[in-house]
This record gives C-alpha cells, structure tokens and sequence, in this order.
C-alpha cells in the first residue's frame, strides 16, 4: 500500500474513530458458541465492516477490550496485531484493496475454542469402525463436505455442520442439542454399527454427551463447520416402484457405474465383495429360499401376506433389498411405508433423494449381468476404463507415507496427466482425492484432481488422472492422497524433474 493511501485510510478512520467508538466497543458480543470466525471481524458480529476497523484501533490505541481471539483481528494474516491490521481492513473496505484471507484449520480451531488433539481423536473416530462392532465407520454412510460435491453417493446424508440441524432421524429426535444429536448417534452404533460390550452380557452400551469419544467426535464436527444451523431432513424411504424384470431403458452398463459410485463402498468395485459386505455376483447362501422373510405385512394385522423367494436373481429381492434394507425391531425410528417392513439387516436403506427409481433399475439390471457372467464362467463384469495412453515422464516422485497406507510413484506426464504408479492405499478416510498443490505454499491452497478414492483399496495399481486445464504446471510440484472433507494429507510426493 503507497503512503498516500495509507494517509486516506488512517484519515477516514480518525473522522469516525470518535463517533462510532463507543458503540462498537460496548455493542460488540463475543464469538458465538459454534459461530464460523471470520478474519477481520474483529467485533466478532459475522461480518467485515468499518465497527471491525474501530474496535481493533480501540483495543491497540485505547484500552478498549480485546477480540474473543487473535487470528479474527490479524487481517493481514501477518500473526501480529498492530496498526497495519485495521489498514488493510479499510483499504478492502473502501479502497478496493485485498480481501482479508480465510482463516487456517488451527486459527479456526483456536478461534472455536476446539483442542486440536481432540479434533484428531475425532477424525479418526468418524473414519474408523468400533473394535466393538462391525466394519461399518461414520464414513461409510456419511460424508463431511456437501452431498452435491461428493463424488460417492452414500446412503446416509452429509453430516457437515448437521451439530445445527433442529431436528435428527428425519425428526424422530426432535430439539436441537447435544441431547439429540448423541440419541442420533447411538442409533446408528446399535443398528447399523451393530456395537455391543466386549464383556457379558454384551448388551448394547450408548453414549452420553460427556462420554470422551462422543465429544472427541463432536470437537471434529465443530472444527469443519461453516455455519451454525442446517435444515431439517426429511427422510423418505420408498416402496420399490416396480416389480418384475427390470424395464428394456434400464441400463446394466449405466447401473455399473453407478454401483462404482455408490454400492462399491461396502460390495467392492465390480460387487466382487470386500471385508464390509459379500460378493453379490456368486452363489450365496443369500440366495436359498428364506421362508421367514416377509417383504409386506397387513398394516392393521401385521399378518404376512407376501413371502418371496430372498435370491439375489429375483429382481423384486435386489430391489427389496436396495429400497428396505435396514433394522427391524419394535424400537426402530425410521418411517416405513404402510404395509412393508425394513429386512431387519444393517445394510442401510436408500431413500427417494438419494437413488431415483430408474437408477434402482439400472443396479438391478447390473447385478443380473454381472451374476449372469459368473455363471458362464466369463471375466466379472468391468465398466471401468483401463488407463488412457500415455506419455513421457515430465516430473517424478516417491509417497510419503503418513496415513491409510498411501504409497507408490506420482508422475507427471507430458500428455498433461498424473499418473500414480505401483500405487497403495487402503481406501479409508472420508472423501479422498488426489491433490496437486506448491511446496512452496500452504496444502490446503491446492486443487483436488479425478475421482473421489474413498472405499476402493488399491494394491500396486496404476491410476491416470487428467491435470485440469486451467492448471499451469508451474502452479504446483507436489502430489498428495488428500481427505478432502477433513483437509487431512494421507501421503504426498515431491515432483523433481526426471533427466
């Protein structure tokens, strides 16, 4: 800034310092228990305006009180507080100067009053399963950042900043409040997670809002969110809306991909099976007459009226299973259309915005012919693309492992592509992207590339990524395996150039 606008900017605000000083110092409140800070609010009222400018020359000049903490009054992100700070404040106010930067993880963490040892302690408690229960994780149903963004489809609802929701389990806990939120939670580890005590009787034991991993869990929470309420969900689960063969428009390739995107997190990509969920394209023991499922009851006198084959070749099974899966005993919390009942499993349902009837009918289909092809003895069947061709070698560079065990070779090639070589990682985390960025720079200023990761394990694979265009080489020399809803690096490798 020249010494001429420094000069405008002081001169404006000792006009207004003495007429509006008063006000702002005795009006401005504290940060609010779970507000998002910002940088430069320094009057802590959510938003940038000249009171912010006044209150930091009142607390440096004049005795006045000082902000609920020192990160949201360094608007020059300089970590120092002085004159400069107000300066750059007015200049973006009223002189079109820069904007005050966000806010880092640890100055938000500081500002909120969150331990970062607990924040840690959290994330792994969302991205871990219970050693008391299944292999089921907050993770796997629930991502941290928006629904719209993720590329993996999950069951479960975002549960980024749902600490503000009025209301959980589509209001079967109603009032806003740890209370609830803790009974939403223990909902989930008795149903789905199928948690017990690893001692007799082995009975179901839920957490209280005092209990260490449930506000380890909640300080994680607090530490992503960017606002303080979130609407109510409204959650509909659905009858299958047909019966039968799937429809001639449904499409096994598109029901593929899709399965990849969604059903992959605990059946595998290609529904070959991993350690969460079986195979469905071989012959299971799901797939033996069950004479004690019964898909619909009379609502009146809960008699069985329709028992069907369980048989993953059943089309109206598969899409049973898709539509109503879930726990069914006389304390469950979730609505059930008149006449059906959930499968009493932990598989969980999937629900009108998450899944349209014809993609159910596109997943149906896929899993007649991926089961059709493990009969006939043929490769299971791939939508997957095989790796595009390739190039010559520009930069190169070796993981680091620090997380999920993330390790292998990135390279950048000169068909403006990222090529990950001999490439591991267990596919845990929550949302996981490869993410080019500066070594010069702060990591969280980089750009995440290609698909979400999350739930597909890799061992010695090749994966090739293409580099946006808009995004220069010179832009970035490091590669990182990125959580991308907990700006967590798992693994990152520097980019040297190759001979």
């Amino acid at each position: 800034m020249s010494l001429s606008m420094i000069q405008v900017v002081s001169s404006r605000a000792s006009l207004v310092l003495p007429v509006a000083l008063a006000i702002a110092v005795a009006a401005a409140p504290a940060v609010a228990r779970g507000a998002t800070p910002i940088r430069g609010d320094s009057d802590s009222n959510g938003r940038l305006e000249l009171t912010d400018a006044i209150f930091s020359l009142s607390f440096l000049f004049l005795g006045g009180r000082g902000p609920a903490c020192t990160p949201i009054a360094d608007s020059n992100g300089d970590g120092t507080l002085n004159l400069s700070d107000a300066i750059h404040l007015l200049s973006y106010l009223f002189l079109g100067g820069p904007e005050p930067g966000p806010l880092s993880q640890g100055e938000l963490n500081e500002c909120l009053g969150i331990d970062p040892e607990a924040v840690a302690r959290g994330m792994k408690e969302y991205e871990s399963a219970d050693p008391d229960g299944n292999f089921f994780s907050c993770a796997t149903c629930h991502s941290m950042s928006p629904d719209s963004e993720s590329d993996v489809i999950r069951p479960g609802h975002s549960l980024l900043n749902s600490l503000g929701r009025p209301s959980y389990k589509g209001a079967a806990f109603g009032g806003p409040g740890l209370e609830s939120y803790v009974s939403a939670a223990n909902v989930c580890r008795n149903d789905w997670m199928a948690i017990s005590s690893s001692t007799p009787p082995f009975d179901f034991v839920p957490w209280t809002v005092e209990a260490p991993r449930f506000t380890d869990l909640v300080a994680f929470m607090k530490s992503l969110q960017t606002r303080d309420s979130e609407p109510a969900l409204d959650i509909q689960i659905v009858a299958p809306a047909r019966t039968g063969p799937p429809p001639a428009s449904a499409s096994g390739e598109r029901g593929c991909e899709l399965f990849n995107r969604s059903c992959m997190v605990c059946h595998g990509v290609g529904a070959v099976g991993n350690q969460i969920a079986p195979s469905l394209v071989e012959q299971l023991p799901l797939c033996e007459n069950d004479p004690n499922l019964c898909r619909r009851k009379d609502p009146v006198t809960s008699a069985c009226f329709e028992i069907t084959q369980a048989c993953l070749d059943d089309p109206d099974y598969v899409r049973y299973r898709i539509r109503l899966s879930g726990p069914d005993h006389p304390d469950q919390v979730y609505k059930v259309p008149p006449g059906f009942q959930l499968a009493g499993s932990v598989m969980p349902f999937w629900t009108a915005d998450k899944l349209s009837d014809d993609q159910v009918e596109d997943l149906v289909a896929f899993v007649a012919l991926a089961r059709q092809a493990f009969r006939e003895g043929k490769p299971t069947f791939d939508c997957t693309q095989e790796p595009p061709a390739e190039g010559k070698v520009l930069r190169r560079g070796s993981f680091v492992r620090l997380f999920h065990n993330v390790s292998g070779v990135a390279e950048e090639l000169d068909t403006r592509k990222i090529r990950l070589r001999d490439f591991n990682y267990d596919g845990g985390g929550i949302s996981v992207k490869v993410w080019l960025y500066s070594s010069a720079g702060n990591i969280r200023g980089g750009r995440a590339i290609g698909p979400d990761l999350f739930g597909q394990p890799q061992t010695n694979a090749t994966l090739v990524i293409d580099i946006p265009a808009d995004l220069p080489s010179d832009q970035f020399d490091s590669v990182s395996i990125w959580c991308v809803s907990a700006k967590q690096d798992f693994g990152h490798a520097l980019l040297e150039a190759v001979p």
